[in-house]
């Protein structure tokens, strides 16, 4: 006879782990991005690779925001991952979304996602992007499939499960943009 899986943890916990792990994290992405990121000129538009000083603090602070919420969840889910990792029809939609919107690059401030390379690579590739294509897409989908079923599982209204998985996207963009700094058009 197998146990049920343990009871969830209440939200209360969850936010106070996710605080607890988001400011060290912050903090240690601020003094980065002070020292590597931040543009020493007041110009109109930053230089190549680096951000305006806002900019760069509002990054480093979403970069960490999304991390530290889905370790809290983990840490909070981690007596039931069996129950919070079985596949469920929302639960793969939800990773196959997110892989398409995933930020891999910006480009004036905008971001390119993962989606917009990869049907570049089917309009535009050779014939072997007919198999990394699809190839690349499924293995975006298997790594987000894990901070969606954390999600999912773990939060319980529909519209905190929004605002988190907003989060969690922009933190990738926050993390884009310090990775890369801001890019001009080559023209």
């Amino acid at each position: 006879m197998t146990e049920p899986p343990a009871a969830r943890v209440p939200a209360r916990t969850t936010a106070l782990g996710a605080a607890t792990l988001f400011l060290p994290l912050a903090a240690v992405l601020i003094w980065w991005t002070l020292q590597h990121r931040l543009d020493p000129g007041l110009a109109p538009r930053p230089g190549l690779g680096t951000l305006p000083p806002f900019a760069g603090l509002a990054a480093a602070i979403l970069a960490a925001a999304g991390p530290s919420v889905l370790a809290a969840l983990f840490l909070a889910n981690r007596r039931r991952l069996l129950a919070v990792l079985r596949v469920t029809r929302q639960k793969a939609g939800g990773a196959m979304i997110l892989a398409l919107l995933t930020p891999v690059a910006t480009l004036q401030w905008w971001p390119l996602t993962a989606g917009l390379f990869l049907t570049l690579g089917l309009v535009r590739g050779p014939a072997a992007t007919l198999i990394t294509v699809p190839a690349i897409y499924a293995l975006l989908t298997l790594a987000w499939f894990v901070p969606v079923a954390l999600i999912l599982s773990g939060i319980r209204h529909a519209g905190l499960r929004a605002a988190v998985f907003a989060l969690v996207w922009w933190s990738g963009y926050g993390i884009v943009l310090l990775r890369d700094g801001y890019h001009d058009f080559a023209f």
